[in-house]
């Protein structure tokens, strides 16, 4: 999205870890420039415990500094210890090489709780009407028997 947004060529001959990481980097010094408070660019990088290498997980792919007017958002899932350490580890670099203090690493973290039945239908139902739609009776009753089936299955 970033390509189209900012009409830098489709990359092409990418085959390798390294080459990827290399692009990533260059993209990013080629859109810095074009940024400002008003035209930030903001990149989320969700599900890190899902990403495939342990390369990828080390987030040794990362800059230790960003561009002014980039920010980024991570998520992962708390329980994964090695997403986690890696992830508080990052940031903590950025923070020393920025010399702040390092008591702000805690700041940049922000836990998410699963929502409840209620606030899943809830959210569901706003769905439904933002496109317009209905379920008649039936069909909510089918929909709350089922979801409440599947929200069971995943406490």
């Amino acid at each position: 999205m970033v390509m189209q947004v900012y009409g830098l060529p489709e990359p092409h001959g990418i085959c390798t870890y390294s080459n990827l990481c290399e692009y990533f980097m260059a993209t990013l010094d080629k859109v810095a420039d074009r940024l400002t408070t008003q035209r930030a660019l903001v990149i989320l990088l969700d599900g890190l415990d899902h990403f495939p290498s342990m390369s990828a997980r080390s987030l040794s792919w990362l800059p230790e500094s960003w561009p002014t007017h980039v920010h980024v958002v991570m998520t992962t899932d708390t329980a994964d210890q090695l997403s986690m350490r890696n992830l508080r580890n990052h940031i903590s670099r950025i923070v020393r090489n920025q010399q702040l203090d390092l008591s702000v690493v805690d700041e940049c973290f922000f836990e998410i709780t699963p929502p409840d039945k209620e606030e899943q239908l809830s959210m569901f139902e706003r769905l439904l009407e933002r496109s317009h739609r209905l379920l008649t009776p039936s069909q909510r009753e089918v929909f709350t028997v089922i979801f409440s089936t599947a929200c069971a299955m995943s406490s």
